[in-house]
């Protein structure tokens, strides 16, 4: 007999090879990486206000949480080919009305003013004298689904 904190019946845990592709995002076992398509035919499309952006490699993660609300994870590394302040931007996100903090490698970029936008698909990146890369890690709160999103 069950009991509120125990199951009655014990079940197998599905692997996540064997999951559909909405269920594995859902979990946060699915990565998606810029530049591929995915569902509706969707890609998400890492962009940049600095010039001569190139992404190298990405991945990101999209997951549920238990209330319903969803959030991004993953790591970027993009170059510049000028030393610009700039933004990036992942295209088909929308977060909540307030700045999140990310990690960056603080060798490479100045450690303020480095966050994921309000409101928006936005990464704002300052960066240090003569400095071009970018390499950072998030975990931050969407305000819905991406559209690229299984």
């Amino acid at each position: 007999m069950g009991s509120a904190t125990t199951p009655t019946t014990v079940s197998t845990a599905t692997m996540p090879t064997s999951m559909t592709d909405a269920e594995a995002t859902r979990l946060g076992f699915k990565r998606y990486v810029h530049g591929t398509t995915y569902f509706n035919g969707i890609a998400p499309t890492i962009t940049a206000t600095a010039s001569g952006l190139s992404v190298g490699g990405n991945s990101m993660i999209p997951y549920q949480m238990q209330d319903g609300t969803w959030r991004l994870k993953g790591n970027i590394a993009t170059a510049y080919s000028s030393n610009t302040n700039g933004d990036i931007f992942i295209a088909g996100i929308t977060t909540p009305a307030d700045n999140q903090p990310i990690a960056i490698n603080t060798q490479i970029n100045t450690i303020n003013n480095n966050y994921f936008g309000a409101s928006g698909n936005q990464i704002v990146i300052r960066f240090s004298t003569g400095k071009t890369i970018s390499e950072f890690s998030f975990d931050v709160a969407l305000a819905s689904k991406p559209t690229w999103a299984y």
